[in-house]
């Protein structure tokens, strides 16, 4: 009957889980341990036929219907080896190994910690320091299980056992790893919508302040025929304009690498012709500030990518060099051909980053924004663009940089086919 009791209390005990807080769950569960899993050598029912006590604890009668039916798995420690001394016969069924086989092993057997970390949990129980343990379990067809053991220590003849209750808690490790995952990229999607509409409510909105200036400055020259400030205007317009549509291409690309509305069209590409079209693209920023830009690529070396997305990469990490290099600087493009992969790197002598920005520079939810040598505005976007489409493209990206002396990013692309 006490062995029913205790089946019915575990029972309930575990169907009460999803509604208790874990300190009451854990309490409850040493209460249980407590009320029906203590040895007590002087209980009179167990000295009532013969008026003596079997010393070796394993063999008590009383203990054996406790124990060895219950439904909950259980294994019973000798603390000072690790020595697994007895298994129920739910402990043999969740493990896959006998009751006969689990009393010839050792509990480091089944625990994946080390030995040391075992000994001193074991320890750790028997000092009542602490009863409730998460540890990951081996079973016999090799497969691990995250579970959740409770263990009391218990004394019998001046010798110490320790006994545990062990309850699978995979699945429920299993929901919360996903929980987390969903989390973080529920925080991932908040920063990307954050970031998103900073940009809208400010580096968007921003020039069109400088456009109604100038154009107000512009529409007043023509009627005065000043033709230098006409010409001065119109040439402060048409850099706002390239700034803000720049910026407006990459928060359309990255609203459609969010939406995974990229389709890849990877083909052998020349890559010093790649490179040498996005110079030329950049040719009157270059010129303003009087840059030495090296193409470096070797001549024939090709790469197989997608256009669009290795036009976009290196357009956004050349220019990133032109905005952070002073007057007169010298940017290098070059490349290192591989069997696989071939490595593209952009080098300046700028004004590099220090730790701050290093850290931030492809992170959403940390906004760098500093200007260029010349003033240029930055959000950001660009790289962590660049990052998601190198890594898209099925290559890496990284950079090395020193403040006040430079920065070298570098990317990989599949070599040609």
């Amino acid at each position: 009957m006490l062995g029913q009791v205790a089946d019915n209390d575990f029972a309930t005990l575990k169907s009460l889980r999803s509604v208790l807080s874990p300190d009451e769950y854990i309490a409850k569960l040493e209460s249980f341990i407590e009320r029906n899993l203590q040895f007590d050598p002087t209980n009179r029912d167990l000295n009532a036929d013969n008026g003596s006590v079997d010393k070796t604890f394993i063999r008590q009668d009383h203990y054996r219907k406790l124990f060895q039916n219950h439904q909950a798995v259980k294994l019973i420690i000798d603390p000072a080896t690790g020595q697994i001394l007895d298994a129920n016969n739910s402990a043999a069924k969740y493990y896959g190994w006998s009751c006969e086989e689990m009393r010839q092993m050792n509990i480091s057997q089944i625990n994946t910690m080390t030995k040391e970390e075992i000994r001193r949990a074991m320890q750790q129980v028997m000092n009542l320091e602490k009863l409730h343990f998460e540890f990951k379990h081996r079973r016999a067809d090799g497969s691990v299980r995250d579970v959740e053991v409770l263990s009391s220590a218990i004394i019998e003849s001046d010798t110490p056992y320790l006994q545990s209750i062990i309850i699978d808690i995979t699945d429920r490790k299993q929901k919360e790893e996903l929980i987390i995952g969903q989390n973080k990229q529920l925080a991932k999607l908040n920063a990307e919508k954050d970031k998103f509409f900073s940009i809208i409510a400010h580096d968007l909105k921003s020039p069109f302040h400088g456009l109604l200036g100038f154009s107000e400055i512009f529409s007043h020259s023509v009627r005065e025929a000043d033709f230098d400030t006409i010409m001065d205007t119109g040439s402060r317009i048409y850099v706002i304009v390239k700034r803000t549509y720049e910026l407006l291409e990459n928060l359309l690309e990255w609203a459609m690498l969010q939406r995974n509305d990229i389709k890849l069209a990877p083909k052998n590409k020349l890559l010093k012709v790649s490179v040498d079209s996005v110079i030329t693209l950049y040719e009157l920023r270059i010129g303003k500030k009087n840059l030495i830009v090296e193409n470096m690529v070797p001549m024939g070396l090709k790469v197989f990518a997608d256009s669009h997305l290795l036009n976009i990469v290196l357009r956004n990490l050349i220019y990133n060099s032109i905005k952070f290099t002073g007057n007169g600087g010298r940017i290098v493009i070059d490349a290192k051909p591989a069997a696989e992969m071939t490595e593209i790197s952009v080098r300046d002598n700028g004004i590099g980053m220090n730790a701050a920005i290093k850290e931030k520079i492809f992170s959403l939810t940390g906004s760098v924004n500093r200007r260029g040598t010349d003033g240029e505005e930055s959000t950001g976007l660009g790289l962590i663009l660049s990052k998601e489409y190198v890594e898209l493209n099925g290559g890496k990206i990284g950079f090395e940089t020193k403040e006040n002396e430079g920065t070298v990013f570098y990317f990989t692309v599949p070599s040609a086919q």
